[in-house]
This record gives structure tokens, C-alpha cells and sequence, in this order.
């Protein structure tokens, strides 16, 4: 596999597909990186899913096969009732036996992606249960990516849920998002390799600077993943514009900080493991009768210390040894340490990751489980950094997992080197199952077991790098940084202050100069470079005293030293910070201040013997002091002990208390789990038979039920051609109102003329009669006509004709004789005169007849002050709209308009508007429609127009 491939493993179960879906559909192609996808599966003949997502890409889409080899740019499917994992870039499948797992597991597949560390990417996508959430912890712990997909947009939000729980994620999203989050990280990886290295370096520098750590030391690679992932966090894509984000913004220094350190862990992680350990130790306190010390390095949170302790104190019990052992747990990370301390965590990771006989060790708060005290005060935790500060020494066994693989190979060997230092003869190292020893480490160890990484210190070995805090005096070869202090004190004060040791805040010797042979002695055996291994009997005491008082001021203090040749000698010892050298170093000057003397003539003086009794005197003093202190403290810790012992006692008594309910209440449960047994296998025996009695009942009933469908069928059947013959005879009698309706308005008016004549027969003229005669002709004729459209009417052969729309309305207008029947109406045209159109003239007129008919009608009724009509037509687009306003007072039913029998008049038929509706629609192809507005109603017809005629 190349280097820069990545594997993306996609876990789903119920209602998983349909995220599935939308980020397959949105990943980009060629982004260089291999997709393997496991599906829980019900039901293993169901499984369509490579059908499913080969219509969203382009990218290939595999069922996975047994030993394949991997290959980038491809998606592979596990198939139905196997388990997936991936173990050397091939493809390995498992089949299940048992019906209670996970089909696939999820978790198997994301602990053997994680062997690819920071090329590892698990996706969670919706599901019932946790499946997945233990697997993701592998992969975080190898410095890999999770992504989880937002719960709110799952329709199982279980499974998301509980990876969220664990609080080992980079990125909550939905769907689509985690497709675009994707196509962004896997391109954004290629673009950083070609960026400068001095970008890196600065950003080391920035973080140097802020928290003390030297990311110099990390692997690059581990380093440039973090640093991709902040920047699609926040959406930025030049590596130069994140190195500007992180000098303005604080808050994204921490940020980075806390995601390159990668605090995770858990409970006795790799159970297999610590089973060894277990044992280990149990050989190693067996044939022990000292305490233990232990050192955690990178404990993180604390649950690798707890579970350590847990191990060691379960082993005292076991085989009834008292026994103190005390665990020292660091960190580089203040926030992992500060939650360790609290050593509070959730029910689920606990009872999920110990057995219960373990569990013991805890105290249930809610759905919190708190460490008991028994095992929290053989552990203190502290803020470390084991490149850089000072080791531990004396130590049983030594436990780093997960650490060693973002180290480069020189910090390695480093730390198997302050590993060495710091182990006592036979003492246990233990690390992380995917680490391994540099070449130049393997001679200062013995394997213990390969497989678990478990190992032994070779006595007498010699570590091959030592640290600089360590040298007795400078390195020839290498330069450090109190060059220029030593020589500013050799050129300015080089006649007193001749003689110095410099050592750390542990009193190991940093650096020596001058004749410090005069008080130091080196020791026979073993020995270490500490100066209270090396410094006179006589100053110890006074040694011990100015070093504890010196943190940032300078201390003196005179004393008297023996010296080899029975001579004795005044000495000023002075003390204070070079924090310059290395940080928390001190600088001891021995000043004499007297000359050599006689020890047998000073016996004699007695200003020798006051002095040394005003020495004494300080000293007791001093010694005093720090008794009354100490004193004040114990009474304090011996209060808050009395206190807690009580509560302890009155916990006690309830644990057992409550104990004694659980056993009633579990042997309860047993009887009724028996007896519900029993009922069970009556009742399936009970359900079985009525199955089969159903079933009989099912068959006859279904047969009778067709005979019946049958038999209705036909029924419904004779019904409808009865209706459709109902419905065209209703049709016919529509057709014949609306016939009746058109006739109505010629008849009244023929009638009205002949009642005007009849009125007048006395003084009627010549030219009256004519004007009746030549009206009733003419009404005579539209009725003519009339019959004629409705002969017509449907009739598809007939052709439409150009006509003037202004002159078409004001015939109407004359036709009505509106100003006849109300005095003082205003009747407004307002078309364009020359404004043609080509349709059918009399649908036409039979419409706008209606319009114009129904606004009269209303104005009729209301009778307004100021009566009007207006009439108007405007071109809009492609369309003609004609209107019909009026203020005749609105129209009551409006949504019934345009309805069979639904009249706008008190003695209307209400087929008007509905004929003209369908007319409209199915001759004009237009359309009418109706809005009442302020004081009257407009009428709208929408007809086609067609320019240029």
C-alpha cells in the first residue's frame, strides 16, 4: 500500500442505508483511499446494497472476497453472515457462529483499521445498540480519525449516541456533511505535503513557547494529520493562513495542543494483556518482601493507573500479604490529569471494560462510577514530560502503552534509556502491543512475553543515550546552554567563587567546577549521580536546608567541615536559582572562609565550642519549626481520617445491607426465570396448534371471500352503467337549462317591446313601430343564432374567426340595454379599439354576455349611489385579460362559484356562469375566474392572443 492511502471503514445497522446513500453519492472519485463498508444484516438474502450504491458513483464497488488485496479508489461491501477485518492491505473474512454478535462486527472492523494509525478513518453511522463504540477507541488510541454522524438526522440515533459518549471523535455531522468533510481532508493531505517545513517549525515553535513541549520529537506525519484536521474544522486551505489563524487566536493553540497530545485510554485495555501482567506480577510480589513503586507514564485520564492498582491490590488480597505500593501517574496534558484525579467515569465504560469482581473497587453515583478510596490513595498524579523533565528512580514496574509510536526513533531510544535508569534491579517494563524496541535498545531489556510486550530490566545494562541531567560534567562533544554563564562568572568573579556544583530540583549534579573534591566522596557500590550520594556527612543537613529554601532567592549559610587530613574549615554555602542553566536548577558555591585548622587546637578554644552551640541552636530551632508544621498537619489528616472512617462505616453497613436485598431479589428472579421457562414451552406448544387451526380457518375464509368479491363485482358493475346513464342524462338536462337560460334575456326584451307599443297604441308614431320591428328582428336573429352555437357547440370542425373585441362588446352593451333598465349608470369601455382577436365569436359573446348580465343583475339589487360598469382589456404577454367591474356590493357564496345551481341572484338558476366556465375551458381554451373586491366584484376572462392579425 503507498504511503498516502487511507482506509475509511463505514459502520451502519438500522436505518444506516439511508445516510449511507447520500455521503456515497457525494464522495469524490480518485481521492486515493480504500472504503470498506459493514452493514449489519437481518436478514442475509436482503442484502441488495451493492445494487443500491452503484447507481450514486463512479467509484467500483466490490463484494469483499476472503485474502483479496485492497485496493485505493475502491468501495468493499462485507458480505451477509461474515465478519470484516483488514490485516496486511488483504481482506480477511470470518464466519459467525454465533447468533447474539453483531453481523458484521463493527468493532472488529475498527480495531484492525487501526493498525494503520493516523491513515485510519471510522465512520458511525445510524444504528440500535453500541456496536463500534470499543472500536473506536483502538482507533483514536493509534492517532486515527472518527466521525460520527449527528444523531438528530439518524432514525436509529443509538448507536451514534453511544460513540458520542465516549468522547473519542473529531468530527459530529450529517450525512452530506461527512461526505464534503471527507473529499476536504483526503485532498487538503496532498496539498500540505508540498508545503514548506518552516510553516511546521514556526507552529512547533508557537507551541513550544505557550505550553513547554517540544513537538520536534513527534513524528511528522502524526504531527501534519492533527493539523489537517484543525484546518477543515475551520474550513481554511492554505497551511500559511492556519499558521496566521494560530498567532492571533489563543484559544486554537490550546485547541491543536490538546489534539496532538491524543488523551485516550481505557480500562484494562487489551484484556489479553493485562491477563499477562496479571500473572507477571504475581511472581514478582511473591518473591518480593519490599513496597512497590510504579510508574504510569502517559496515563492520560486515569484509567490505565486505576486498573493497575485494581490488579495490585486484588493480588494483596488474594494471597493475604499487607503490602504498600504506590503508583506515580504523569502526563504531559494538565486537563487528562485533572479529570485522572477526579477518577469519576460513566457507567457504561466501567461495567463494559471490567469484570465484576473488579467493580468492586467503585462507588455508583447515578450513572457514575466513582473510584473508591481504597485504591485512590495509592495513586498521585502529576504533570510530567518524560523527554524533558527529570525520570523517577527505584521503580518496580514502569507501564507506557500507546505512547512510543508518535515518537521518532532518537526519542525511542531515549526513553527505553530513562526506562533502564529508572527500573530497580529485575524491574517489569510494560508498553503498547503495536510498539517494538529501536536496534540500540534491545540489549538493556529481556523479553518477558513478545506477544504482550512485557519485559525485564538486564541488570548492569548501560542505557546508550543518557540525558544531559544526568553527566557529571559537561559532554566533551556537545555544547549546552551555561556555557556563557560559566564563563561570566570565570572572568568576573573567578577568584571567589572558584568552586560550585550546579544540580536540578532532585539534587541530581547538572554540572561541577573547581576543587569540589575537598566535599565530595564517592561512595562504595552502587551510587548515583545525586549529591546526597556523594556530599560530606557533616554538610547534608545544612545542604538539605538551603535547597529547600531556594525557589527564587539567594541563601547563605556558614558551616564547618572535617576535612581529610584531620583539619577542620569555615565554609560559606551559597545557594540560589539558574533557571538560565535549565529550569528549576540550582547553583551550590562552596566560599571558604577560613584558612585550615588544627582540629586538636580548637578543642581547646572556647569561642569553637559557642560557636557550634549557636549552630546547634539554629538548627534545633529550625528543626522545631518544621516539627510544629508537621504536627499541625497530621492533626488535620488524622481529623479528616476519624471523619472518613465513620463514613466509610456507615457506607459499609449499607453496601451490605443493600447486598442482602440484591440476593433475595436475584434468587426471586431465578424462580420466576424457571417458572416463565416453563410457561414459554406450554405456550409455544399452546401457540403452534392454533397456528395450524388458523390457518385451516384462513384457507376457507379466503375461498368464500373471493366468491363474495366475485358476486359484488358484478353488482358494482350493472350499477355503473346505470349511473353513467344517470350522469348523461343530467348532462342533457344541463345542457337544455342553460338553452332555456340564453333564451330567457331575448324573450324579455321581445316582450318589453311589444308592452311598450301596447302601452302606447294611442300616440305611438310611424317610426316607433318601425324601431320595435327592427329590434325584434334583431333579437329574433341572437336567438337564431343561438340555436345554432348550441348545435355547434362541440363541434371540433368549426373554424375561429378574427374579430374586433371593442366593437364585439359594445353590440353586447347595445344589446342589453343597460341604460333602459337603470337610469343613472356609467358604463366605461376601455379597449383598444383596434384590438382584434381570433376566436370563436359567439362562445365569445355568450361569456362576456353572461359577465356583463351578472354585474347588472347585482347593481339591480343593491342599487348603489353611484352605479357603474367597466370594461376592460389589457394584453399581458401572450394572453389577452378581459375585466368586468362593477360596484354592485360583491358576491355572498364565492367559493361555490362557478358550481352547477350556484346563483349570484335571488332568482337565478345559476347555470349561467357554469356553462360559461366550461366554454371557456373546452372551446376558448381560457380561463374564468372571479374576485370580490371593495363595494363589487371583478370578473376575469384570460384568453389567447395572437399578434399580428
Amino acid at each position: 500500500m503507498k504511503e498516502e492511502q487511507y482506509i475509511v471503514a463505514i459502520g451502519l445497522s438500522a436505518g444506516g442505508l439511508d445516510a449511507l446513500k447520500k455521503i456515497i453519492k457525494n464522495l469524490e472519485y480518485n481521492l486515493n483511499a480504500t472504503y470498506i463498508i459493514a452493514e449489519h444484516h437481518v436478514d442475509s438474502s436482503k442484502n441488495k446494497l451493492k445494487e443500491i450504491l452503484s447507481k450514486l458513483t463512479k467509484i467500483p464497488i466490490h463484494y469483499a472476497k476472503d485474502n483479496e488485496l485492497i485496493k485505493p479508489n475502491n468501495i468493499y461491501i462485507c458480505p451477509s453472515n461474515k465478519h470484516i477485518t483488514i490485516s496486511h492491505n488483504k481482506i480477511e473474512l470470518y464466519h459467525i457462529d454465533r447468533e447474539n454478535t453483531f453481523k458484521p462486527s463493527i468493532n472488529w472492523l475498527f480495531e484492525s483499521i487501526s493498525k494503520y494509525q493516523n491513515k485510519a478513518i471510522a465512520i458511525v453511522l445510524s444504528g440500535a445498540l453500541n456496536d463500534g463504540s470499543n472500536g473506536i477507541l483502538n482507533v483514536k488510541l493509534n492517532g486515527g480519525m472518527v466521525i460520527i454522524q449527528d444523531p438528530k438526522t439518524a432514525s436509529f440515533p443509538m448507536m451514534p449516541q453511544n460513540a458520542i459518549e465516549t468522547n473519542l471523535y473529531d468530527f459530529i455531522l450529517p450525512p452530506k456533511e461527512i461526505a464534503f468533510t471527507l473529499n476536504k481532508f483526503l485532498k487538503l493531505e496532498f496539498n500540505i505535503q508540498n508545503d514548506k517545513l518552516k510553516i511546521i517549525n514556526k507552529i512547533f515553535e508557537i507551541l513550544k513557547n505557550d505550553f513547554q513541549v517540544d513537538f520536534n520529537d513527534y513524528k511528522l506525519g502524526t504531527i501534519l494529520r492533527r493539523i489537517e484536521r484543525r484546518m477543515v474544522f475551520l474550513k481554511i486551505n492554505s497551511l500559511h493562513t492556519y499558521l496566521e489563524y494560530l498567532q492571533k487566536h489563543h484559544k486554537e493553540k490550546k485547541a491543536l495542543f490538546d489534539d496532538l497530545l491524543i488523551v485516550v485510554t481505557s480500562f484494562c485495555r487489551n484484556r489479553e494483556s493485562f491477563k499477562k501482567l496479571t500473572q507477571t506480577l504475581e511472581d514478582y510480589i511473591l518473591n518480593s518482601n519490599e513496597n512497590l513503586k510504579i510508574w504510569n507514564i502517559g496515563c492520560a485520564t486515569g484509567e490505565e493507573s486505576y486498573s493497575i492498582a485494581i490488579i495490585i491490590q486484588s493480588i494483596l488480597e488474594k494471597y493475604n500479604i499487607k503490602r504498600k505500593f504506590h503508583i506515580f501517574s504523569t502526563d504531559i496534558s494538565q486537563k487528562a490529569i485533572d479529570i485522572a484525579r477526579i477518577g469519576e467515569y460513566p457507567k457504561n465504560e466501567v461495567e463494559s471494560s471490567l469484570p465484576t469482581s473488579q467493580i468492586k473497587y467503585f462507588e455508583k453515583h447515578g450513572d457514575k462510577y466513582i473510584i473508591s478510596p481504597q485504591i485512590r490513595e495509592h495513586i498521585s498524579f502529576a504533570n510530567h514530560n518524560i523527554l524533558e523533565d527529570t525520570p523517577l528512580t527505584n521503580i518496580d514496574l514502569i507501564v507506557c502503552r500507546n505512547l512510543l509510536i508518535y515518537f521518532k526513533i532518537h526519542a525511542q531510544e531515549k526513553f527505553f534509556s530513562l526506562a533502564n535508569y529508572a527500573l530497580k534491579e529485575n524491574g517489569i517494563l510494560f508498553i503498547g502491543k503495536s510498539e517494538s524496541f529501536p536496534e540500540k535498545s534491545e540489549l538493556l531489556f529481556k523479553t518477558i512475553d513478545s506477544k504482550n510486550k512485557i519485559y525485564q530490566k538486564i541488570n548492569n545494562s548501560q542505557p546508550l543515550i543518557f540525558p544531559i541531567s544526568y553527566h557529571i560534567s559537561k559532554p566533551k562533544n556537545e555544547k549546552i546552554a551555561a556555557d556563557s554563564i560559566i564563563n561570566v562568572l570565570k572572568e568576573n568573579i573567578n577568584k571567589i567563587f572558584n568552586t560550585f556544583i550546579i544540580i536540578d530540583n532532585y539534587g541530581n549534579i547538572l554540572y561541577t567546577a573547581g576543587e569540589y573534591e575537598k566535599y565530595l566522596k564517592i561512595p562504595r557500590g552502587k551510587f548515583s549521580n545525586n549529591i546526597f550520594s556523594f556530599i560530606d556527612e557533616e554538610l547534608n543537613l545544612p545542604l538539605h536546608t538551603i535547597i529547600s529554601q531556594t525557589k527564587s532567592k539567594l541563601i547563605s549559610i556558614n558551616y564547618k567541615i572535617r576535612l581529610n587530613n584531620d583539619n577542620i574549615q569555615y565554609i560559606n554555602l551559597l545557594s540560589f536559582p539558574l533557571n538560565e542553566f535549565k529550569k528549576n536548577a540550582i547553583g551550590i558555591f562552596f566560599i571558604p572562609s577560613s584558612n585550615e585548622i588544627n582540629s586538636q587546637s580548637l578543642n581547646k578554644n572556647c569561642s569553637e565550642v559557642e560557636h557550634e552551640l549557636i549552630e546547634t541552636k539554629q538548627k534545633l530551632k529550625h528543626t522545631l519549626e518544621e516539627l510544629s508544621t508537621t504536627n499541625e498537619e497530621l492533626q488535620t489528616s488524622n481529623e479528616e481520617l476519624q471523619s472518613s472512617n465513620e463514613e466509610l462505616i456507615t457506607t459499609n453497613e449499607e453496601l451490605r445491607a443493600v447486598n442482602e436485598s440484591l440476593n433475595k431479589t436475584n434468587n426471586e428472579l431465578n424462580e420466576y426465570k424457571t417458572k416463565l421457562e416453563i410457561k414459554v414451552k406450554q405456550k409455544t406448544k399452546e401457540f403452534i396448534k392454533e397456528q395450524k387451526k388458523r390457518e385451516k380457518i384462513e384457507k376457507n375464509y379466503i375461498k368464500n371471500l373471493k366468491k363474495e368479491l366475485n358476486k359484488k363485482v358484478n353488482e358494482l358493475r350493472k350499477k355503473d352503467i346505470l349511473l353513467q346513464n344517470e350522469y348523461k342524462l343530467a348532462r342533457m338536462g344541463e345542457l337544455l337549462s342553460n338553452i332555456s337560460h340564453q333564451y330567457r334575456q331575448p324573450l324579455n326584451r321581445l316582450s318589453l317591446n311589444l308592452s311598450n307599443i301596447e302601452a302606447n297604441i294611442d300616440n305611438i308614431s310611424k317610426e316607433d313601430i318601425l324601431d320595435c320591428v327592427r329590434k325584434s328582428y334583431n333579437t329574433i336573429n341572437f336567438l337564431s343564432e343561438t340555436i345554432d352555437d348550441f348545435k355547434n357547440l362541440f363541434n371540433s370542425h368549426k373554424h375561429k374567426d378574427i374579430v374586433n373585441l371593442y366593437v364585439l362588446v359594445e353590440n353586447i352593451i347595445n344589446f342589453i340595454e343597460i341604460h333602459k333598465t337603470i337610469h343613472n349608470i356609467d358604463i366605461k369601455i376601455n379597449i383598444d379599439k383596434n384590438l382584434k382577436i381570433a376566436t370563436f365569436p359567439n362562445e365569445l359573446t355568450h361569456i362576456l354576455l353572461n359577465m356583463i348580465h351578472n354585474a347588472k343583475d347585482a347593481i339591480m339589487e343593491k342599487n348603489p349611489k353611484n352605479p357603474y360598469i367597466k370594461i376592460s382589456a389589457k394584453v399581458v404577454d401572450n394572453d389577452i385579460i378581459i375585466k368586468v367591474k362593477d360596484n354592485g356590493g360583491g358576491i355572498k357564496n364565492f367559493k361555490k362559484l362557478f358550481s352547477p345551481y350556484v346563483t349570484t341572484k335571488q332568482n337565478g338558476v345559476g347555470i349561467g356562469l357554469y356553462m360559461s366556465k366550461i366554454i371557456a375551458k373546452e372551446r376558448l381554451n381560457a380561463k374564468l375566474w372571479a374576485k370580490n373586491k371593495k363595494n363589487g366584484a371583478n370578473f376575469y376572462l384570460k384568453v389567447k392572443y395572437e399578434r399580428n392579425l
